[in-house]
C-alpha cells in the first residue's frame, strides 16, 4: 500500500490522477497532509506547494539512490512514480519516459535488478545529493567503466560534511556504515550509527538505524557472552520489532524475528526462541519466500538440538526434522556449503539421539553417511577448519555407536580425533585441548588387550594429557586432564606390581 499526503488544494487533483487507473485507489490513499506526522511507513509521498517530494528508502524496500528533492506535479508524472512504487515498471514507464525524473527511476530500477547502472560522473558543482547517488552507484551498482578515482566510503563522507539537512545526513551515514560493517569495522560502524541517531529524525529513520546497531551488535557477540551487550540487543531488537509490526512490515519482522532467535538462544530462553521460530517460518512461508522459510527452519533445528542437549532430549527428533526441512531448499546442488553444514548437524543428531540398541544401529549408519557427505565439501585442503570440526564430532560419534563386528569404534575414533589434531594445532589452543580430552577418552577403551601393557599407548597418553595441562588454563580441562594423569600411573603400578608378582 501507498498513502500520498497532499495539501488541501492538491489533494482533489491527487484523487483525479489515482481514479484515471482502475481500482488503483484499493492501494493508493490519499490523505491531507496534516496526518504525515502519524505516517511510520517509509513509502510514502507529500505533495505541497514547492511539488512533489518522494521518501528516503530507509528499509531497502527500493535502493537508497535519492530522488530530487522536489518534482514538478502533474498527473502523469504523479501516477509514473506511484506505479514506480508500487513495482509495476511497465506503467511507470508509460507515464514518465521522456520526462526528466525518469532517469533517476531508471538508475533505482537498475540497481534493484543487478542491471548495469547509467554513468553518472560528478560534475560541476557538488551537493550532498549528487554525492550521495554516486556512492551508491558504486557502493551497490554493476558498472561496466568502473571507477578508480572515488570509492563509496568517501564520497559518502563528503555527502554528510555538503549538507545540513539532518535527515540527508542520516541517510549518507547509514550507508556509510554498511560498509564499514561489511569489512569487520565494527567500532566505526557504530559510532557512524549513534551519530546520525544524535539527529533529529523521523520514526522510519531511527528504526532503520537502530536496525543497522542490532547487525553490528550481533557481530560482536563472542564466547563468553558480554551481558550489558545482550541486554542492549534484546532491548533494540524488541523496539524495532514493534515498530515493523505497526507498520506492518512483515519481511522486516520475520527478518528481525531470525535475530531473535539467537538471541534468545545464547539466552538459554529456549521456548521464546521457538516462538519466534514459529512466527518467522509462518511469515516466510505466507510471502512465498521459500529460501527465508528455510533460513528460519534451520534455525529452528539448531534451537531445538540446543534444547535436547539441556537435558531435554524429547527435542532430538523435532530438531531433525526441522534441518529435514531445510535441507530440501538448501541442496547439494544449490547451496553445496549449508547442505554440508546440515549434514553435519545431522550426522551429530543421529548420533545422540535416544534409542534402544536395534534403532541405534540404523541411527549410527545414518550418521556415518551425513558426516561422510559432510567431509565431501569441508575437506582438509579447502576448509581445514571446519574440517577438523568435523572430525572431532565425527569421532564423537564414534565412542557412542554400538560395537560393530568388522570395525573398531574406537580406533576409527582416535584416526579422526587426529585428524582434527593435525588442523588444531597450538594457534587455536581451546580447541585443540578439546580433541586432545576426546582422544585420550577414545584411548582407554581402543584395542585394549587386558594381558598385554601398551607402552607405547601409555607414553602417547601421557603426554597429550601433560600437553592438555601446559595448553590451556582452563580449569575443568585441567582437571579431566590431570584425572587422566592420575589414572595412567595407576595402571603403570598395577601392570609393575603384576610383573614383580609373575
Amino acid at each position: 500500500m501507498l498513502t500520498i499526503f497532499a495539501t488541501t488544494n492538491h489533494l482533489p487533483s491527487v484523487k483525479q490522477a489515482i481514479a484515471r487507473e482502475d481500482r488503483l485507489d484499493e492501494i493508493v490513499f490519499a490523505k491531507e497532509i496534516g496526518q504525515l506526522a502519524q505516517h511510520n511507513d517509509s513509502l510514502h509521498m507529500v505533495i505541497d506547494a514547492e511539488g512533489m517530494h518522494l521518501p528516503y528508502f530507509w528499509d531497502h524496500s527500493l535502493p537508497p539512490y535519492r530522488f530530487p528533492e522536489t518534482i514538478a506535479f502533474d498527473e502523469s508524472t504523479l501516477l509514473g512514480l506511484i506505479f514506480h512504487l508500487l513495482g509495476n515498471d511497465q506503467k511507470s514507464w508509460q507515464y514518465l519516459n521522456g520526462k526528466e525524473v525518469y532517469h533517476s527511476v531508471e538508475q533505482q530500477n537498475r540497481l534493484r535488478y543487478g542491471q548495469p547502472v547509467l554513468e553518472e560522473p560528478l560534475r560541476g558543482t557538488l551537493n550532498s545529493l549528487n554525492l550521495h547517488n554516486q556512492a551508491v552507484l558504486l557502493h551497490y551498482g554493476v558498472s561496466e567503466m568502473g571507477s578508480a578515482e572515488h570509492n563509496p566510503a568517501d564520497l559518502y563522507r563528503q555527502a554528510v560534511n555538503n549538507t545540513n539537512d539532518p535527515v540527508a545526513k542520516a541517510f549518507s551515514l547509514k550507508e556509510l556504515a554498511t560498509i564499514y560493517l561489511d569489512h569487520g569495522y565494527f567500532d566505526e560502524a557504530e559510532k557512524l550509527i549513534q551519530e546520525a541517531l544524535d539527529y533529529p529524525l523521523p520514526k522510519a529513520a531511527s528504526e532503520a538505524l537502530k536496525l543497522i546497531l542490532v547487525k553490528i551488535w550481533i557481530q560482536q557477540l563472542n564466547v563468553p557472552y558480554d551481558e550489558i551487550l545482550l541486554a542492549k540487543l534484546k532491548t533494540t531488537i524488541w523496539e524495532v520489532l514493534t515498530y515493523y509490526e505497526q507498520a506492518e512490515h512483515h519481511i522486516q519482522v520475520g527478518l528481525l524475528l531470525l535475530d531473535a532467535i539467537h538471541i534468545a538462544q545464547i539466552s538459554n530462553s529456549f521456548a521464546e526462541a521457538l516462538g519466534y521460530s514459529r512466527r518467522a517460518i509462518e511469515i516466510f512461508e505466507e510471502a512465498g519466500l521459500t529460501e527465508l522459510a528455510a533460513n528460519a527452519h534451520l534455525k529452528k533445528g539448531t534451537l531445538l538440538y540446543a534444547w535436547a542437549q539441556n537435558g531435554n532430549p524429547q527435542f532430538y527428533r523435532p530438531a531433525v526434522e526441522a534441518y529435514q526441512k531445510a535441507v530440501m531448499v538448501f541442496t547439494k546442488e544449490n547451496a553445496p556449503a549449508v547442505f554440508a553444514d546440515i549434514q553435519h548437524h545431522l550426522a551429530v543428531l543421529y548420533a545422540e539421539m535416544p534409542a534402544d540398541n536395534k534403532k541405534r544401529s540404523v541411527w549410527a549408519g545414518v550418521a556415518a553417511s551425513s558426516f561422510e557427505e559432510a567431509l565431501m565439501y569441508y575437506s582438509k585442503e579447502t576448509h581445514p577448519y571446519e574440517y577438523a570440526s568435523i572430525c572431532n564430532n565425527y569421532g564423537n560419534a564414534l565412542t557412542k555407536f554400538p560395537p560393530s563386528r568388522h570395525t573398531d569404534n574406537f580406533a576409527k575414533a582416535i584416526h579422526f580425533y587426529n585428524e582434527a589434531l593435525s588442523v588444531r594445532t597450538i594457534t587455536y589452543p581451546y580447541e585443540r585441548a578439546i580433541s586432545l580430552l576426546n582422544y585420550l577418552e577414545a584411548s582407554w577403551n581402543a584395542g585394549n588387550v587386558p594381558e598385554v601393557f601398551n607402552d607405547t599407548r601409555y607414553r602417547d597418553m601421557q603426554l597429550k594429557a601433560q600437553e592438555v595441562i601446559d595448553l590451556v588454563d582452563d580449569p575443568e580441562m585441567q582437571a579431566q586432564a590431570k584425572e587422566h594423569l592420575e589414572n595412567l600411573k595407576k595402571l603403570k603400578e598395577v601392570v609393575e606390581k603384576e610383573a614383580a608378582n609373575a
